[in-house]
Parts: structure tokens; sequence; C-alpha cells
């Protein structure tokens, strides 16, 4: 806001500000119907300021994707983006999502696995590779990865997120229970996770407390 209040023809704050609405909506902090629409608004700004301007696209391509559920215009967006900054990592994270979104999972691999390596010291980037694979079934290779990153990094909560969800599918309620028990509710897509551990490890009572928060 201070950068782009400095010099408001500068479009790189703006694209930055799109980011920043959209993360908070993406992590529950902020109602979706609150923050998007503003991260819509500055991505577009962003674009008006500077149509050459990679992050810009690549910020309205993640309101279309995360909002909008429209994954080709999203993809779109993510390309052109792309083709304008090819080193834009957190584009080709984006993009590696989508395709995943998409059932495309080699391809969404691949993508992952490109954007870790552009950010190699990077937790949240190796993190998502090892989400990827998760959802590839590729669970010994996931493991392997995620327990890594938690051994280098205790208190880092997203590939404790990922791992636990991976002992879950397979059962392994106590496991998971080790790595997510002591966490916050909030997150995207994690809201279930504890109570499922629970179910699997018979806690009948501690899973329908977690059924009655969601």
């Amino acid at each position: 806001l201070a950068a782009a209040a400095r010099d408001p023809q500068f479009a790189l704050p703006v694209a930055g500000l799109s980011d920043a609405w959209a993360v908070l909506a993406v992590f529950n902090v902020l109602q979706p119907g609150e923050a998007f629409p503003k991260a819509r608004t500055a991505a577009e700004r962003a674009i008006a300021l500077d149509p050459q301007l990679g992050e810009a696209h690549a910020a309205l391509g993640h309101v279309l994707v995360q909002f909008d559920r429209d994954w080709q215009g999203g993809e779109q967006l993510y390309r052109r983006a792309l083709s304008l900054k090819p080193t834009y990592a957190q584009a080709t994270l984006w993009l590696a999502n989508n395709c995943l979104f998409q059932g495309r999972h080699a391809e969404a691999l691949r993508e992952g696995q490109h954007a870790q390596s552009l950010e190699p010291t990077s937790f949240a980037f190796a993190s998502n590779v090892g989400m990827i694979r998760y959802f590839l079934r590729d669970y010994d290779t996931a493991i392997a990865q995620l327990a890594s990153i938690v051994e280098a990094a205790p208190a880092a909560e997203l590939p404790r997120r990922h791992l636990a969800r991976i002992h879950i599918a397979r059962r392994d309620g106590e496991a998971a229970l080790k790595l997510i028990e002591h966490l916050p509710d909030g997150g995207p897509g994690w809201f279930g996770d504890r109570g499922r551990a629970y179910a699997t490890l018979g806690r009948v009572d501690e899973a329908r407390a977690e059924l009655a928060k969601l």
C-alpha cells in the first residue's frame, strides 16, 4: 500500500496488493467474497498500468482459479505471465496446481518440480511438490519428501499438514495427530483432517466434536 501510494503509476506493488488480498481469502483470514473482488480490482489495475508485467497477469489468473473456478481462463493468464517472466516461480507453482485441478497429474508434477527448482530454498515450494505427489497417490515418495522438510523445519505448518493428510489416507491417525493436533483449525482444505484422524482411531466423540466445528 505504501509503495502504491508513493507512485500510483508503478504496477508491481499493485500486483503485490492483489496477491495479498488473495492469500487472505485462500487461508481463511477474510471471507472470499470480501477479499477476492479487491484482489481482482488490484490485478486488473496492475495490468492496465503495465500490460507487460508478468506478476499482474498471474495475480489475475489466481483470482480466476481460486474464486471463479475458471481453470482454463486462469491457465491462460498463468501462461501469459510466464511468457513475460519465465522465471516467475509463483506463477509456475500456481500453474502446477491448476494442472492438478484439471486432472493433468504428470504435467502438474513437472511444473511443481520446476517451480521448486526456481525457489530451491523454499519450504513452501518443496511442500507443494509433496502435496502433488499425494494426489498422484505416490505416498511413499511424498512421505519421504515431506518428512525431510518437517525434520528440517519443525515449526513449518504447511509440510506438517500435507504429511498428516497422507497418514490419514493410510489410516494412520496416530501419526497424523502427532503432526497436527496442536495446530490451529484454519487453512484451506484442512478443516476436517483432525476429525478424520480421530475417526481412523475410533475416537468417535472427538471426531463428532470436530464435525460440530465444521
